[in-house]
């Protein structure tokens, strides 16, 4: 075990005085992750549609459709804009100046006093779905409002048994409709959508460069006997196995950094929220033990350094695309959904997201845990039992 120490420090050094490995393991995905969540994700946003009124009515219906939208509740969440009839709302949201619209037709007091059905018409913009589907809720609310207040006066009046009187009636319908909309509206903040971008983006790049970063220890092993380092390092005492065992914790512990500062910095920076701690601990040492054997195995493979670098690549970037490093697989095919099931990045990112978007704790994860590290147990005893060729041990 000291003569896997002596081994991994080396190696550490090394990979430290190194600039361009400080670049692929912490610059570059915390970097494009930070470009990705800025130029994608947007940051931190209120929803507040805004909606162009056209109230052609005068009589009371139309004035309290307009407190509605105007007063306490609605009115601190919404803006309106004013327009002249059903035209000039179509023309606002066409210009982009509205998300949606009413038009409360003339005469709708009236018509509601005299028995009949007017028609709130909601013009849609269909690149603004969630503004559609809350104006026509709002102005649903407002129908239900108006119905149960006439619902009201006709019950009053039944109950009565006296002729009805114009003036009571009036009254009636005015009681019935004071109070509050029933229909409450809140603020929609989107803070998961900075957030949640931020989070996945700096998880699918901190799991993408993971991978180039561990790499390192079975490519400087062929390196080393091509060299012929390797050869003087097995005449001294040092056992073969501690040589295999200092590159790989060499590869795991600058692995373990390099995650570790991506989700550090992207938690600080750009306001990545990851989650339970515990969890994040579980799932970062789960991905690193994942990496390092699928990129230890791929590059035992090779018969020259250069040939491990693009093994190891080239499997990278394979499953960076397939595990969803780089866009969200939810809406994909089922097929290519199938094949994310089968990466280490999909678990991984599946583990992640679970934490950042479900607020899942650690036992929650640990499913998405141990087929990550399922992973790397698998292809670590396939590079084991290959390095061990490399070494020549017999």
């Amino acid at each position: 075990m000291p003569g896997a120490l002596v081994i991994a420090r080396k190696d550490l050094r090394q990979r430290l005085r190194d600039r361009s490995a400080i670049v692929v393991a912490v610059v570059a995905p915390v970097v494009l992750s930070s470009i990705l969540t800025f130029a994608l994700g947007g940051g931190t946003a209120a929803f507040t549609p805004t909606f162009a009124v056209a109230v052609l009515d005068e009589g009371d219906i139309g004035t309290q459709f307009a407190d509605a939208l105007l007063g306490p509740g609605l009115g601190d969440v919404v803006e309106t804009v004013d327009a002249t009839d059903d035209a000039d709302v179509a023309r606002l949201i066409e210009t982009g100046e509205a998300d949606a619209g009413f038009v409360l037709p003339p005469e709708t007091t009236a018509d509601i006093l005299a028995g009949r059905r007017p028609t709130i018409t909601v013009l849609r913009d269909a690149s603004a779905p969630v503004a559609g589907a809350v104006a026509e809720a709002i102005a649903e609310g407002f129908v239900a409002r108006v119905s149960a207040g006439q619902v009201a006066v006709a019950t009053t009046i039944a109950l009565d048994g006296a002729p009805p009187d114009p003036a009571a009636i009036a009254a009636l319908a005015e009681r019935a409709q004071e109070g509050d909309l029933p229909l409450t509206v809140d603020a929609v903040v989107v803070d998961d959508t900075g957030a949640g971008q931020a989070t996945y983006f700096a998880s699918g790049m901190a799991v993408f460069f993971l991978f180039f970063t561990v790499a390192y220890g079975a490519k400087s092993l062929l390196a080393e006997r091509d060299d012929g380092t390797l050869a003087r390092l097995l005449t001294a005492p040092i056992r073969p196995s501690s040589v295999i065992a200092g590159k790989a914790l060499g590869s795991f512990v600058l692995g373990l950094a390099s995650i570790t500062t991506v989700v550090l910095f992207t938690t600080l920076a750009v306001g990545a929220r990851w989650g339970d701690p515990i969890g994040v601990a579980i799932m970062v040492l789960a991905v690193v033990v994942a990496a390092q054997g699928v990129t230890a195995a791929v590059s035992t493979f090779a018969r020259t350094p250069e040939q491990a670098e693009g093994y190891a690549s080239a499997v990278s970037v394979v499953l960076a695309l397939i595990g969803g490093s780089f866009f969200s697989l939810s809406q994909a095919p089922e097929a290519l959904q199938a094949l994310n099931r089968l990466t280490p990045n999909g678990w991984a990112l599946r583990g992640f997201g679970q934490l950042a978007f479900e607020s899942a704790g650690a036992v929650d994860i640990l499913p998405a845990a141990a087929a990550t590290a399922a992973f790397g147990v698998v292809t670590g005893a396939i590079a084991l039992v290959r390095a061990r060729r490399i070494v020549d041990i017999r």
